[in-house]
């Protein structure tokens, strides 16, 4: 079986607020979340992702962090919206 080439990208981007937050975190947070923040642009409805009750927004959960977003499948975007602490993010 070949792997599907067809795979349609989607830009990653984030908002002001969220690329804040990650600057915030550890360096060890960090790297933790880069792939599966890069697995987005490739599929960002993947089983790994829920989405939020009465939301347009999608949450991915890395160990202790969340990284939650929305997607403009017209232009092929996904936008981080929020990333931190599950404690915290939903606040």
């Amino acid at each position: 079986m070949k792997p599907n080439r067809k795979q349609i990208n989607y830009s990653i981007e984030f908002l002001s607020s969220a690329a804040k937050e990650f600057r915030k975190l550890s360096l060890e947070v960090k790297h933790s979340l880069v792939d599966p923040i890069n697995s987005l642009g490739i599929n960002p409805y993947s089983h790994k992702s829920k989405k939020l009750a009465n939301s347009d927004l999608y949450r991915i959960r890395v160990g202790d962090y969340r990284v939650v977003y929305y997607t403009n499948d017209k232009d092929k975007i996904v936008v981080i919206t929020k990333i931190g602490h599950r404690k915290e993010v939903y606040k």
